[in-house]
């Protein structure tokens, strides 16, 4: 929260109760919420093994964003602008809900082979995009960084922020 709200171009004031809403929306409701539905379902229905993936015009589309969102984190923390930074953490975290919301795949593992199937990428991704999130809240959250990167056994070789979103697990 303190990184989030320090002054970079102007003053910031303190304020308990933003603390809480920040604390509340973007770390618990925003990250936290995607970060557990991926894990969980990972680990729920595939056996916490990563589904094969095959990702439609929809998903690169997604990907594209995670991107353009990737390339602005980057170059706001070379800016030095840690506090705007963070905002594109946010932003990744909330395409990675919409990805679950949209495609639903607590439904789609009920139902047929090609619907398991899509739920696997839908799962994978989302999976992939939350090891993505780990390397980039390291600057702010060190420990909370380790301790996923533990539970999803990623590799040390992705504590390197990249350019480019792949598929790190």
């Amino acid at each position: 929260y303190l990184m989030y709200m320090r002054p970079e171009s102007q003053d910031s004031a303190f304020k308990w109760e933003d603390l809480m809403m920040k604390n509340n929306s973007e770390l618990l409701a925003n990250l936290g919420n995607f970060i557990n539905r991926a894990t969980k379902f990972t680990k729920d229905n595939f056996n916490s093994t990563i589904p094969e993936m095959n990702l439609n015009n929809d998903d690169w589309e997604m990907v594209a964003r995670v991107n353009q969102e990737l390339s602005n984190y980057i170059s706001l923390l070379e800016d030095a602008r840690e506090r705007e930074a963070i905002t594109s953490v946010f932003s990744i975290s909330r395409l990675g809900n919409q990805l679950m919301q949209h495609n639903t795949p607590w439904k789609l593992v009920k139902g047929s082979p090609m619907e398991l199937a899509r739920a696997g990428t839908v799962v994978g991704l989302s999976v992939n995009l939350a090891c993505l999130l780990s390397v980039l809240v390291q600057p702010y959250l060190p420990t909370l960084s380790a301790r996923l990167q533990d539970q999803l056994k990623a590799p040390t070789t992705v504590n390197v922020i990249p350019e480019q979103f792949h598929m790190m697990l």
